[in-house]
């Protein structure tokens, strides 16, 4: 059977315009957000607190998503060659380990909330285990030259004009792996809710049973005091979860 090959669409023209928008867009956001993070760290009040592996996670994944963006404009200005083929590579790569970042951002949360793990001896894993994934789904398709040059959209991408191809290359080295990384973040909020939920209940009783016998109120615990807190910095991993 002969391989279906894609066929030219009015929309194929407007996808490097697309991209450029988009693109664009990613780069001033995260500039932004990167702006305040550095005036942050230059300020004495607010320093001490961000030694947190989360907001390290967080930086990690943001400046790779600058260098992403900026791969998908040069993958629009390219033709065909080696740096095509490498600025995808390197867009790819980038791509795969901010979903990672973001994930392990999630897990963090609830390995440290959840099951009381110490988050500053888990950071080590969390950036080797990202890298490795991400080699595990970038060096493949390159080395079996599947990345470069696209001339159904004119830009660097999975190169192969049959669709089939094209789409079990994406699935396997990308599109199942984001999928599974934001299922997981998705998982690790809901963890978290259901333990700040059960945890609640489980005070409150013991609260109202002292409180009759006219005891001292019992000190909550502090996943309990800061739950509106904890609520908030939990829908990071659901918001990146929806973006990705």
């Amino acid at each position: 059977m002969s391989p279906r090959l894609h066929i030219p669409m009015t929309f194929d023209s407007r996808v490097p315009d697309l991209i450029l928008a988009f693109a664009v867009a990613d780069i001033v956001l995260i500039s932004l957000i990167l702006g305040t993070c550095v005036w942050a760290a230059y300020n004495a009040v607010s320093r001490p607190y961000l030694n947190r592996v989360s907001f390290r996670l967080l930086v990690y994944a943001l400046v790779v998503n600058l260098v992403y963006a900026l791969c998908m404009i040069c993958g629009v200005k390219l033709g065909p060659g080696a740096a095509c083929n490498g600025i995808t590579f390197l867009g790819n790569a980038c791509l795969m380990f901010a979903g990672a970042m973001f994930f392990c951002m999630a897990l963090n949360l609830e390995l440290v909330l959840v099951h009381g793990v110490n988050g500053q001896s888990m950071e080590k894993y969390y950036i080797s285990g990202a890298a490795t994934m991400t080699l595990a789904c970038t060096i493949p398709p390159y080395a079996a030259g599947a990345l470069g040059y696209s001339y159904v959209t004119d830009t660097c991408w999975f190169n192969s004009p049959d669709n089939a191809v094209q789409l079990r290359w994406w699935i396997g080295t990308q599109g199942l792996w984001m999928f599974l990384l934001s299922a997981g973040e998705a998982g690790a909020f809901l963890a978290i809710v259901g333990f700040m939920i059960l945890r609640h209940r489980v005070v409150s009783p013991v609260s109202s049973d002292t409180s009759s016998l006219g005891s001292p109120t019992l000190p909550k615990p502090p996943i309990v005091v800061y739950r509106s807190i904890i609520l908030r910095i939990g829908l990071y991993p659901l918001v990146s979860c929806s973006f990705a």
